[in-house]
């Protein structure tokens, strides 16, 4: 993991894949109008797995349109969002963890000490993998100073 073109391909996936939010959210996805691409937050805590949400069982929060695959899951996001949401908005753990805003993913995903996050792709999540609490310290301190700006539309 420690191939110079390895590092590269990480480097040339994010650039692919680089996204940013609507002026107001911080939600990866609102620029579309759909958090986390409709995948159902609280699938991950309660089935383990990531599943599509339905249009039939959606909610508004942090300026964007929710899906999930129930009127369960829906009630039990709107009671605690912030337990359910992704960490960072949903946008990439790794690639947050040096400052940049890079789109996640829902199907690489991760629960560590009940919170969700998502990667980009599957080699961002192996290289954060490596060292999960680090790559979480780097990603808190980073993540304030880019969400100001996410919400600020910059």
């Amino acid at each position: 993991m420690n191939n110079p073109l390895y590092r590269v391909a990480v480097v040339l996936s994010f650039a692919l894949f680089a996204t940013s939010a609507s002026a107001g959210s911080v939600i990866w996805g609102a620029d579309k109008g759909l958090a986390i691409d409709g995948y159902d937050p609280v699938a991950y805590f309660t089935e383990g797995k990531p599943e599509k949400g339905r249009t039939e069982f959606t909610l508004d929060w942090a300026g964007t349109t929710w899906r999930f695959v129930n009127a369960e899951h829906r009630d039990l996001f709107k009671q605690m969002p912030e337990k359910y949401a992704p960490q960072y908005g949903g946008y990439c753990a790794y690639a947050m963890a040096s400052g940049k805003v890079v789109a996640g993913n829902g199907k690489r995903w991760r629960l560590v000490d009940d919170k969700l996050y998502l990667n980009n792709n599957w080699l961002a999540q192996k290289l954060w993998e490596k060292d999960i609490p680090g790559k979480i310290s780097e990603a808190d301190k980073e993540y304030p100073p880019v969400k100001a700006k996410l919400e600020a539309g910059s």
